[in-house]
């Protein structure tokens, strides 16, 4: 008798909300620059990062125009953030709801063509951040 793989159900990653960075009754987004870390943790985690994005996209509460001072505050949070999207794919994979809102912000149509990794979307993220003049 042949062997199988066997099989399971898959469970996707939850999309959590942190009440430091999203309030989900309001659909309020605290900037990244004016955020308080979670509580016993010295920094906010880029999961936390792109959960928040992802649901503030998703509640369609961020403006076209100023999504970059909208979810980051600051051009040079913003900056922080691109340099470590850019490498945060070495560790950890790009889910689909992440890829989901991170497209909506770069507007590519749905295209996954060039933007499948965490360094195309920090590539794009800045490129669109310069189209739409905020940078």
């Amino acid at each position: 008798m042949t062997e199988v793989i066997r099989g399971y159900a898959f469970n996707n990653r939850p999309v959590i909300a942190y009440p430091n960075l999203f309030d989900v009754a309001s659909k309020k987004v605290i900037p990244l620059s004016e955020a308080n870390r979670g509580e016993g943790t010295d920094r906010i985690e880029m999961h936390e990062v792109l959960d928040t994005i992802t649901l503030a996209i998703e509640a369609g509460v961020v403006p076209r125009d100023s999504w970059v001072k909208f979810l980051f505050g600051t051009k040079e949070r913003f900056a922080m953030f691109l340099e470590e999207l850019d490498a945060y794919g070495d560790v950890f994979r790009l889910t689909d709801r992440w890829w989901a809102a991170l497209e909506a912000i770069v507007d590519c149509g749905g295209d996954e063509a060039g933007h499948i990794t965490f360094e195309d979307f920090a590539e794009r993220l800045r490129e669109a951040a310069e189209e739409s003049g905020q940078l």
